[in-house]
């Protein structure tokens, strides 16, 4: 996975949890990479890497402890060798926090990928991220409502990227932060299929939009379809070259077969949207 890639859902896992209000959600990456700076200055546990890039948990765990040893009494090479500008995040915890939150960051990351790959089918994928969501409940113990629903979105969104190769399947954007884990039938009203992979499609933030308000939908060979609504907006050559261009193409879908949008949900969808 990409640095910036894991950076961006690191972000989002963060926020899952929280309040979108929180502070924490924004320090946490910043911290990550304020520890790269400091490691190229002061490495005394001789990292020879980014620390996003470390995926063995023994030795994000030793990065852990040796934060966490300096947190109240810096030595003075910590000191000379911290950021100047961000000396907080060592006095508030934020960097041992943030290695921490890595730590279960791979580790989500790690099962998610187990169960794509051991998944039998789309509704059995569905079901191993209600059970992974559970689990997540079961440590949060009592959580809001809303916190287990930004929790869901979010496992929901992070397998459609893996299936989906992180790409727009319209366009083949690549900028995760700007994609989104599109709904067929919709979140609020198909509890079923709320985490199933088969009702969704990663697209970029303009052709989700225009799916999730029926402007636009894909046939049978999952192929764009325009409504006569979208069409109707055609009032200058920039919106409709945007739309146009894409129409009959097929989508760019997961490789594997077992995970394509389900034919069932989308003649739903092409119903709603009168076509």
């Amino acid at each position: 996975m990409l640095q910036r890639q894991k950076e961006s859902l690191f972000r989002e896992f963060c926020a899952s949890g929280r309040s979108e209000k929180s502070g924490i959600v924004h320090c946490y990456p910043s911290a990550l990479n304020t520890i790269d700076e400091l490691f190229a200055v002061y490495n005394p546990l001789g990292i020879s890497c980014s620390v996003w890039d470390i995926e063995d948990e023994k030795a994000l765990k030793e990065i852990f402890d040796f934060l966490k040893s300096q947190e109240r009494s810096p030595s003075e090479q910590m000191k000379s060798a911290f950021p100047g500008d961000r000396t907080s995040y060592l006095k508030h915890r934020f960097c041992s926090s943030a290695v921490h939150k890595l730590i279960d960051f791979n580790e989500e990351n790690s099962t998610l990928e187990k169960a794509v790959r051991n998944a039998d089918s789309s509704e059995d994928l569905g079901s191993r991220l209600e059970d992974l969501l559970r689990l997540k409940e079961k440590k949060g113990r009592d959580v809001a409502v809303e916190t287990t629903q930004r929790d869901g979105q979010y496992l929901f969104r992070h397998a459609l990227l893996k299936l989906y190769g992180g790409q727009c399947a319209v366009t083949g954007i690549r900028v995760v932060p700007v994609l989104r884990a599109s709904h067929i039938s919709e979140w609020a009203k198909d509890t079923e299929n709320r985490l199933n992979p088969a009702n969704g499609i990663c697209l970029s933030a303009t052709f989700d939009a225009a799916f999730d308000r029926h402007l636009i939908s894909f046939d049978c060979d999952y192929r764009m379809l325009l409504t006569p609504a979208l069409k109707d907006y055609f009032t200058n050559d920039e919106t409709r070259e945007t739309f146009e261009k894409y129409e009959g193409k097929r989508l760019l879908l997961p490789t594997d077969e077992r995970f394509l949008p389900g034919q069932n949900l989308l003649q739903s969808h092409r119903q709603k949207c009168g076509l």
